[in-house]
């Protein structure tokens, strides 16, 4: 019986109950789809431990590195420390690892072995003849190249051929770097290497599971990584989780806040028949049932089509960041495709969560229904437990906050509003609004870990949100002194329109709050989006100083004097630049040597009495902001930024200046090449200009020399194109929650519009006008989009700045944010498509005769 008519009810108005199970999936779609894109990246990198690792769980060398691109100094390391590994680890590889150029095309990993000892680490034979290799499964298909073909090999001093004698298909025979980020790895015999150090690296097996690597301790001089467990427990996939969930967390708020208004529509519907239902004998206990099993209905088929929608949408996003990270590969990185992955955990997560909300909310009122009188209900009387609810999950979610140590600013912001909607004072309201914004700049945005920096994020944006929200809802005791003085004019569009918006307060609430993050979501994500697109258009745009062409000269061949960065033909104005670090007694500076041309042929502009006293001895051109002064010395230590590169005590003297907000690179003194300290080595590049025509073959030349080519223009690009990509996945998630808030608007204003026929049909009847009827519905619910676009807009404006500010603060540029019509365009895009969205119930309502209408209401 009880089963029947929760049944009946459920299926009585399938047009509520399939908008609201919309409703909830979409929300849900929102969560398992963010989850999903994790739970991808999780079971890709367990599929990468096996196939690109192997038995290889970390790796032994000596302390002394370059800090420069991350390159290994030769160095060999001493039997007894190898001797000393395997008495503590289940196995040791020595090897002699470094970079190699293959074909004149990928940077890759090129290790040098013993073959016995390969075989002996692997617990399989392995041969590698001399002028033999081993390839990577991995990189013999970004080759073509199979079993038996020939491959060329660049290192720093040496070129040559080898043939290809097996392919690694998996484990560390299919090597591709700690970060599983190079293009692949070479196995060469030993005596193949042009490096006559053996060994310079181990590598390590422990012959444990991954998870208890950090506790093993090893006695050694050397540095030990656990690669493995890095690998698995690095924060790629945690920033990924965090990136997306926070930016759908907007989405998901506004799924809620429709969610909740879609159960109260159900509410409404129900009470009249579990009213009929009391009065008719049936015992309370069995009437919350009834209700309870109907919601089971909702959240069950909510649950499912939500997980459902959270498969597609993961695809989608991964599909979506897939492509960006493709997009921004290049020859010394490499990323492989990761296939689309869900969890059960997920899963149990989204129906979870698909079951808790609404039965929730369900529960809750149906005890608000049964305790009252069921013929109340009858006569017209609307449950009251709205604000209770909303009070109630208000606390709730702040004491939940409260128990997250980093999250206790939201907390405090959470209870704030609820004191705030408690007594609904315009003082009240005034000074929480006031104490939130100024509590907001007090928190800074933390970049010191990626779980640090998405807390932060949160707190601000709910400080920020939530502090414009209450300063404009203390406005609106204001507002109705000047709709009083309209009303006593007697306009009656107007006088029927705000009398609707008094008698639903908390309906009214809900649909700014969805509204107003709407528009939050839309500033902020615009804001970015124009602000990089300018800072990469106006600070990139002329490349390095005006030069468009990059040479990284490797820093292992300084290890070769007198060999310089050749200059190819097609690479015009050649400037030849050495790098170091001047020290200080105020701070580090970095001090650029170039050779002659640049002060002629770059973009910044010097006068001629600067080209002539740059010639002198020791003089120097210094970059300034901020109207700094102009120092008359500089004196210090010059550093070299290679390890055992050198230092030396100097004194320069500027002999003029350049903006520093002109430039992108964190050049602070620039100065001729001749007076570069000689007995010092450093980093060196060649900057110049080329073609678009010319790029290729300008970098091939380069790339084939071992050294490290960059065209300035195709860099910018793909920066330009990820950061799109980027934000091309966000504004994907945002349009989810886009969807929802404008089905919820939608459904609210179709029930409106359906509940007041009757009365529009009398009020036509005894003479007003349709237009005056439409006048009024719209201007009830656009007062709602108004008062929410108004909190948006504001709250948009002020999070988004933080945001950008903090920016290019980390790139140590100053810069000046700005915004763009287009946030505008966007913004009356939102209220064009919400203004149709209430349009069409509004004529709905008065298209019917008055006579019909009237029948209809009843």
């Amino acid at each position: 019986m009880i089963v029947k008519i929760a049944l009946r009810n459920f299926l009585g108005n399938m047009k509520t109950s399939i908008i609201a199970i919309l409703g909830l999936s979409i929300t849900l779609s929102l969560v398992v789809g963010a989850l999903s894109l994790s739970d991808s990246i999780e079971a890709w990198k367990l599929k990468k431990l096996e196939e690109n690792f192997g038995v290889a769980d970390a790796y032994a060398e000596p302390r002394m590195t370059s800090f420069v691109f991350n390159l290994q100094l030769s160095k060999k390391i001493d039997e007894e420390e190898i001797e000393r590994l395997k008495d503590q680890v289940s196995k040791v590889l020595p090897v002699t690892e470094g970079n190699a150029r293959i074909n004149d095309s990928l940077d890759v990993i090129a290790i040098g072995v013993e073959p016995e000892e390969l075989s002996a680490f692997l617990g399989a034979e392995v041969s590698i003849p001399e002028g033999r290799v081993i390839l990577g499964r991995s990189l013999a298909e970004k080759l073509g190249v199979k079993v038996g073909d020939t491959v060329w090999l660049d290192f720093v001093n040496k070129r040559g051929s080898f043939k290809v004698e097996r392919i690694g298909e998996s484990g560390f025979l299919n090597f591709k770097g700690e970060g599983v980020n190079s293009p692949g790895t070479v196995f060469l015999n030993v005596r193949d290497f042009p490096d006559a150090n053996f060994p310079t690296k181990c590598y390590l097996s422990y012959g444990k599971p991954v998870k208890e690597h950090p506790k093993i301790v090893i006695d050694t001089s050397l540095r030990v990584k656990n690669m493995k467990y890095d690998f698995l427990k690095s924060s790629v996939n945690k920033t990924l989780t965090y990136f997306t969930l926070a930016f759908s967390s907007l989405s998901i708020l506004v799924g809620l806040v429709v969610f909740y208004m879609f159960c109260e529509d159900v509410v409404s519907d129900r009470k009249t028949v579990l009213s009929v239902l009391r009065i008719i004998g049936m015992r309370r206990s069995k009437v919350n049932l009834s209700f309870l099993l109907e919601g089971v209905f909702y959240a069950l088929i909510s649950s499912l089509t939500g997980i459902f929608l959270g498969v597609i949408i993961g695809r989608f996003l991964l599909m979506q960041f897939q492509s960006l990270v493709e997009g921004i590969s290049f020859s010394f990185f490499s990323v492989d495709r990761v296939d689309f992955a869900i969890s059960g955990k997920t899963l149990v997560v989204g129906l979870l969560l698909g079951l808790a909300l609404p039965l929730s909310l369900f529960f809750l009122r149906a005890r608000e229904i049964v305790r009252h009188s069921p013929t109340i209900f009858l006569n017209g009387f609307e449950v009251k437990g709205s604000r209770k609810i909303i009070s109630f999950g208000l606390l709730v979610l702040a004491l939940v906050f409260f128990l997250v140590p980093r999250l206790w600013p939201s907390a405090l912001a959470l209870l704030t509003l609820f004191a705030s909607f408690s007594y609904r004072r315009f003082v009240v309201f005034l000074s929480s609004g006031t104490f939130l914004l100024v509590l907001n700049n007090f928190m800074k945005l933390r970049l010191e870990t990626e779980e640090l920096f998405m807390m932060s994020l949160f707190n601000k944006g709910i400080l920020v949100f939530l502090g414009v929200a209450l300063l404009v809802f203390s406005l609106l005791p204001m507002s109705r002194k000047i709709m009083s003085g309209l009303l006593s004019r007697g306009n009656l569009p107007i006088l029927m329109g705000f009398s609707y918006v008094s008698r639903l307060p908390t309906r009214g609430v809900l649909l700014v709050i969805s509204f107003s993050i709407l528009i939050f979501s839309t500033t902020v994500l615009n804001l970015i989006s124009v602000n990089i697109e300018k800072f990469v258009t106006e600070k990139l745009k002329d490349g390095i100083f005006g030069f468009n062409f990059l040479v990284i000269k490797n820093p292992m061949k300084f290890l070769l004097r007198g060999v310089d960065i050749p200059k190819h033909e097609k690479l015009s104005s050649p400037v030849k630049v050495q790098l170091f670090t001047l020290k200080t007694e105020k701070g580090e500076k970095v001090v650029a040597f170039v050779s002659d041309n640049f002060f002629t042929d770059s973009s910044l502009k010097f006068s001629k009495e600067t080209l002539e006293a740059i010639s002198r001895e020791n003089a120097v051109i210094v970059g300034l902001k901020d109207k700094e002064k102009v120092p008359e010395v500089l004196e210090g230590k010059l550093i070299s930024l290679l390890p055992m590169g050198g230092q030396k005590e100097v004194r320069f003297v500027p002999v003029s200046t350049f903006e520093k907000s002109d430039i992108i690179i964190p050049v602070d003194v620039i100065s001729s090449i001749r007076n570069a300290p000689s007995d010092l080595r450093t980093v060196e590049f060649l900057l110049g200009k080329v073609s678009e025509k010319n790029s290729f073959e300008v970098k091939k030349f380069y790339m084939s020399r071992f050294d490290y080519p960059f065209h300035i223009d195709e860099e910018v690009r793909r920066f330009y194109s990820g950061i799109e990509g980027l934000m091309r996945i966000i504004k994907y998630v945002f349009g989810f929650g886009f969807v929802a808030a404008i089905a919820g608007l939608s459904l609210t204003t179709l029930r409106a519009s359906f509940s007041r026929m009757g009365v529009y049909g009398m009020l036509r009847a005894i003479g007003m006008k349709t237009w005056q009827l439409i006048t009024s519905f719209l201007l009830e619910y656009l007062s709602f989009l108004v008062v929410g676009g108004v909190i948006g807009t504001v709250a948009g404006m002020i999070f988004g700045y933080d945001l950008v500010m903090k920016f290019f603060e980390v790139l140590n540029v100053p810069a000046k944010v700005v915004s763009a019509s287009r946030i505008g365009i966007l913004t009356a895009l939102i209220y064009g498509i919400s203004l149709v969205v209430i349009s069409i119930p509004a004529f709905m309502a008065v298209r019917m005769p008055p006579n019909e209408a009237i029948r209809e209401g009843e």
